[in-house]
């Protein structure tokens, strides 16, 4: 799923530059022509190059200073004239939107939007509406975005862009509403897509947790980040305590640059022993670089709630973030397997054997609901559970569970492969190398991991 970025650019001017006519050739030996015909040459380079740079503004011009620093990149010079000039002769909409842009490229939306609102209330228009709306969208000011998107509605009553986002920041509270909105959202692209979804969601048009969790989690595919977070804050405020929706207030937060701690402790504390609530922290904490945290966060998951595939590839891509490869394609692989093939989960394994040097900036794995899990008599699930134990610091009651896997299906690659890390971690050695010999010799997908392991154990000597 993934991060809403909106880029503004800065464009100068260009300018070409032609030359009508034409100079006769002189001959060789008309050494004066050609000295003048040079001489001309060379002016008429000059003068084209000269009208091809932007001159600089001449004094007391103010429109031509700001469009001169405006066309260079010099926002800040381009934004002191404006204000030079609203002091001398007080400030205008058109003033105001200049310095809003101008906040806005600098990367201060926050100054940008007194003035954009100073010239809404002089000259409102469709355009300036919808940049105020998404300005309060992305400072989780959902009310105060309503409000702007009402007025941008009484301007242009089908404007697209008002009718998706108002119908979705209605979605949690008022789906009647919503619904009302979103059923005129029309065009191509995926905004269209999105609010047929979400049409779907809140067909009944009534409101449970299960429902808004569901609202925050098409939202959150769609990468609607703030959005989704208005869904995830309103079930875990009027549904509370709410810890599972309370988690994924921190991570929708935290996938727009934005601090979730508070959110994240808040649901361990409501419930320590929620999988769900650890699976959530395990992706927020890598997504915010914590990849260490992220690993505890995601084995106690599997261990509260073995078997859940989603599980398994969240703590796969962790430990493709932290440069663990052999981990992460064990885990990635056990992932596809017991999910049946799942896409999304074949897409992550794919994604790694691509690149596994990098990991996308954005997860696709965010779940809405904890899901099935998958058949906890499966060998290979008991087996990455007993690893997952293992590594949350038992490892021999891990190295039972995965006994107990050998014993159901003596043959399954992941059993043998965990049994014989597990062995090394216990100084048992010369009892893992004919395990991870048997495993490197024959054709499952965890061979060459096998054999890996062995040439490490050789070299370590």
């Amino acid at each position: 799923m993934a991060l809403l970025v909106i880029i503004f650019g800065i464009f100068g001017t260009l300018f070409f530059v032609s030359q009508d006519g034409s100079t006769p050739i002189p001959s060789p030996d008309n050494t004066d022509s050609v000295q003048a015909i040079a001489e001309v040459s060379t002016a008429s380079a000059t003068a084209t190059v000269a009208r091809a740079t932007p001159l600089p503004p001449t004094p007391f011009d103010t429109e031509t200073e700001y469009r001169y620093h405006r066309s260079q990149d010099e926002l800040m010079v381009a934004l002191y004239h404006i204000e030079a000039e609203a002091e001398r002769s007080g400030w205008t909409a058109e003033a105001h939107i200049r310095a809003g842009n101008l906040w806005r490229d600098i990367g201060n939306p926050d100054r940008a939007l007194p003035h954009w609102e100073a010239a809404n209330t002089t000259e409102p228009s469709a355009n300036l509406l919808r940049q105020i709306a998404t300005t309060y969208i992305n400072r989780s000011e959902w009310h105060i975005a309503w409000q702007r998107i009402q007025s941008l509605l009484e301007l242009a009553p089908n404007d697209t862009w008002a009718l998706y986002h108002g119908g979705m920041i209605l979605a949690p509270y008022d789906p009647v509403t919503a619904y009302g909105y979103l059923g005129q959202v029309s065009g191509a692209g995926d905004e269209v897509q999105t609010a047929q979804q979400m049409l779907t969601v809140i067909a009944d048009q009534t409101t449970s947790s299960d429902v808004i969790l569901r609202i925050g989690g098409l939202l959150a595919s769609a990468e609607e980040w703030s959005l989704a977070e208005n869904a995830y804050q309103y079930a875990a405020d009027f549904y509370y305590p709410f810890p599972e929706a309370t988690a994924y207030v921190g991570l929708m937060r935290i996938l727009q640059g934005k601090n979730g701690d508070a959110s994240i402790s808040e649901a361990l504390f409501l419930n320590p022993n929620s999988a769900l609530v650890n699976y959530v922290t395990g992706v927020y904490w890598r997504s915010a670089g914590e990849y260490a945290q992220s690993e505890r966060a995601l084995l106690t998951a599997i261990v509260l709630q073995p078997g859940n595939p989603t599980f398994f590839a969240e703590l796969g891509n962790t430990y493709r973030a932290m440069g663990n490869p052999l981990e992460a394609e064990t885990w990635l692989q056990t992932a596809v397997l017991i999910s049946d093939n799942d896409p999304v989960i074949v897409n992550a394994l794919n994604d790694f054997y691509i690149d596994s040097s990098t990991l996308p900036q954005v997860q696709t794995l965010v779940q809405i609901e904890d899901g099935e899990p998958a058949d906890l008599s499966d060998a290979s699930v008991i087996s990455a559970n007993g690893w997952a134990v293992h590594l949350s610091g038992d490892s021999e009651a891990g190295l039972a569970q995965i006994e107990e896997a050998l014993a159901l299906e003596p043959d399954n690659p992941r059993a043998q492969f965990d049994k014989a890390r597990i062995l090394i971690a216990l100084d048992r050695t010369e009892e893992a190398i004919p395990v991870l010999t048997n495993l490197a010799e024959g054709d499952s997908v965890l061979a060459p991991a096998a054999q890996q392991v062995l040439d490490e154990q050789e070299t370590d000597g």
